[in-house]
């Protein structure tokens, strides 16, 4: 009998709405809400080195081959 009339209170009782975060993260906090985000496939690419066949993964395009030393601009490829 005691649990019913438990239960019987919880169900009554609204929800406590002080329990609701009011500070926002920092992360989601943005300046221009209508700015949309750039997709991560525009702003990540690949190259690859014609020379040694390492693949360079990232958001800037690739000066030197960090395997083999590659510098010529001609030699890299860009990979889907």
């Amino acid at each position: 009998m005691a649990d019913m009339l438990n239960n019987q209170k919880i169900q009554n009782t609204q929800a406590n709405q002080n329990s609701v975060p009011t500070d926002i993260p920092m992360e989601f906090n943005k300046q221009n809400p209508n700015e949309q985000r750039e997709d991560l496939d525009v702003i990540w690419s690949r190259w690859r080195c014609m020379v040694c066949g390492y693949v360079y993964e990232g958001m800037l395009q690739i000066k030197e081959c960090p395997k083999c030393g590659n510098s010529n601009p001609d030699k890299f490829d860009d990979v889907d």
